[in-house]
């Protein structure tokens, strides 16, 4: 979700966040649970926020739902876009647990930076209907 910032191609740095629209469009959905990424602004040396300002919102939005967020380790590196990923559920959330991954071993390019920072993988059981589900929010890259 990239932390609600619009897309603006000519020059995406300075494109606003509209964190109220993503909101908007989530609850549109009326889905069960919602999986998002990038959900706090990152770049280098900035503090990941606590608490989570963009998150905190989502949180208000979206009556109804429980949810779990983490972030990978802190990283001075870290580039300017979105970090952290949130499992929102309109089932009880039974338990969390997050997995932290070192960076990926190739060279990424960008304002300077080679390596990719760590990641993780966040997993929550989810009651439905008497029935434990693990849910595993996972995005595919390419490179």
């Amino acid at each position: 979700m990239q932390f609600g910032q619009v897309w603006v191609t000519a020059n995406f740095d300075t494109a606003p966040v509209r964190v109220e629209e993503t909101a908007r469009t989530l609850r549109l959905y009326d889905t069960d649970i919602l999986l998002l990424q990038e959900v706090e602004k990152a770049g280098p040396n900035v503090k990941q926020s606590n608490p989570p300002k963009y998150y905190t919102y989502l949180k208000e939005a979206l009556q109804g739902y429980e949810s779990v967020l983490d972030y990978p380790t802190e990283d001075s590196r870290e580039l300017p876009f979105g970090v952290g990923l949130v499992i929102f559920s309109r089932y009880p959330i039974l338990s969390s647990r997050t997995t932290q991954l070192p960076g990926a071993p190739v060279e990424f390019k960008f304002d300077g930076s080679k390596t990719p920072t760590n990641r993780i993988i966040i997993t929550a059981e989810i009651e439905i209907e008497g029935t434990p589900y693990t849910v595993i929010p996972f995005r595919r890259i390419l490179y």
